[in-house]
This record gives structure tokens, C-alpha cells and sequence, in this order.
């Protein structure tokens, strides 16, 4: 089990190899805000296959449940490994900070609820199967350096692994103050909410996917909706609704509701 207590910092003089080194920390889950030269003294170790660098303290999987596995042949120079004392991240586009004040196990779902007492994003499995949860997050990619929007189930994702994100709930994107959306108007006009405990998380599913490739497909929109889950307007209104915004839905879906500016 990997502890994710804060971010992690990761310098390395690393022989022309530093995206080797961040894309060994992105597998193994950890945030890489920088992969610089410094001159660390470190101590190293032999677990299995791989070496392991540590730095000051010893933090491998045995003590603490963090540190760095690196394939022997890539063969580092020297590796640090810095916890943050804070984690940073914007919610709607307001900076939040998380600190040991807040339990360890507390999920991005339980802190927008509980902490920012947003209430839209709704709270239901907790497993990730239903899909009410659903939130959008942007961040920068650790090796590719490309800003990427996706949507994730908020009550798996541990607050503390949301270091540098920016995380969109269904306030952030439209509501009675600021307008709707055309997610949400199509969404609406299209009868496709009755309770509406669902909606929330489909309407950020269908608006992440929105962000991540703007010439969607009805295919997918349909490969999209596997993870939410209504349980009582049914899945037809629904799914036109959203089909209704791809770039190639037939003219009749398009018209339907020709009110509607998207």
C-alpha cells in the first residue's frame, strides 16, 4: 500500500535520462513537480530487481510506503525525495489548501461536501461504480507537460493526490446566478432528469468529455456513460440529450431543441 501524504518533489541529475525518472514516478503514482540537478546525499538499497534512492530518511515501501523504484540499467546519479508540507489545488477556480489537519483517508468527494460544502456533487457507493460523483480534473501531465481535463469519481480519489489540480464541480460550470451550461440545458430540455440525484455526475461526465476532445462522436457518448448509472428516468432521454452535442448526430437530434446555443 502506497502512502500519499502531500506531493513529492523529484530532482535528479540523471545522465540524459530525467523522463526516464519522471515516467518511473508517474507509475508509481507520485506528483513530479520538478527533475532538476542537485547534489543529494542519499542512501541507497537493494529491493529485488531495482534499487531504490532515498534521501535523509529512509522511505522505502518497508518503513514509510513511498519511495522511488528505478530499473537498474537507467542507473541514476543522485534522487531526491521531498514531502510538501501542504497540498494545493483550486476548486472552481478558488485555491484550497490540505494539510495534516485532515485525516489521511479523506476523499476529494468527502472534502468538496464536507469541507467546501459544496453539495452538488452527490455522495452514494463510494466504490466508483454509480457515477454521482463524478467531478472534472485538470492538470498538468508529469512526462508530456500537456495540460489534460478528464473526469474522475471523486469518492476514489484521495484529496491528497489532487496536489497542483484543478478540479470543476457541477457549481463551476454553470447555475442560477452565473447561467447554465449547454450541457445542462440539454440535459433539461431533453426531460432527461426526474429525481435528478444523477445528474450532477452525468452532466460532468458529458461536459469532461466535452473538454477533452471537442468533436465527439454519438459512439462516444455511448462508450463514455458505462460508469453512471439511473435508476429512475431512464437511460433514453438521456443519451439523446448528450448525442444531441456530438458532431455527428443526425439533424432531427440536432433540431429538437434548436433553443438551445451550445
Amino acid at each position: 500500500m502506497v502512502t500519499r501524504w502531500g506531493a513529492i518533489n523529484i530532482n535528479g541529475g540523471y545522465s540524459g535520462k530525467k523522463v526516464e525518472l519522471a515516467e518511473a514516478a508517474s507509475k508509481m503514482g507520485l506528483d513530479v513537480l520538478a527533475v532538476s540537478d542537485i547534489q543529494v546525499r542519499g542512501e541507497k538499497e537493494e529491493v529485488g530487481e531495482n534499487k531504490v534512492y532515498l534521501s535523509g530518511v529512509k522511505a522505502g515501501i518497508a518503513h514509510w510506503g513511498v519511495g522511488l523504484y528505478i530499473n537498474k540499467e537507467m542507473e541514476p546519479s543522485v534522487v531526491a525525495i521531498r514531502f510538501q508540507k501542504v497540498v494545493v489545488f483550486y476548486i472552481n477556480g478558488r485555491r484550497y489548501e490540505v494539510d495534516n489537519t485532515v485525516p489521511v483517508d479523506t476523499s476529494l468527494n468527502a472534502y468538496i461536501r464536507n469541507y467546501v460544502n459544496l453539495k452538488g456533487t452527490k455522495s452514494m457507493c463510494h466504490e466508483g461504480g454509480c457515477g454521482s460523483c463524478i467531478v472534472m480534473m485538470t492538470r498538468t501531465h508529469p512526462v508530456s507537460q500537456k495540460v489534460e481535463s478528464f473526469a474522475v469519481n471523486s469518492c476514489l480519489m484521495p484529496v491528497f493526490s489532487c496536489h497542483n489540480c484543478k478540479i470543476t464541480t457541477i457549481e463551476g460550470i454553470g447555475n442560477r446566478r452565473i447561467g447554465y451550461n449547454a450541457v445542462q440545458k440539454t440535459l433539461a430540455a431533453f426531460n432527461g432528469t426526474q429525481c435528478g440525484y444523477c445528474s450532477p455526475g452525468m452532466v460532468m461526465n458529458m461536459y469532461s468529455l466535452l473538454q477533452r476532445r471537442k468533436n465527439i462522436t454519438m459512439e462516444d457518448v455511448e462508450n463514455s456513460f458505462g460508469g453512471n448509472i439511473c435508476r429512475c428516468t431512464g437511460y433514453r432521454p438521456i443519451l439523446d440529450a448528450f448525442k444531441s452535442l456530438s458532431s455527428d448526430a443526425p439533424p432531427d437530434l440536432k433540431c429538437k431543441f434548436p433553443d438551445i446555443e451550445v
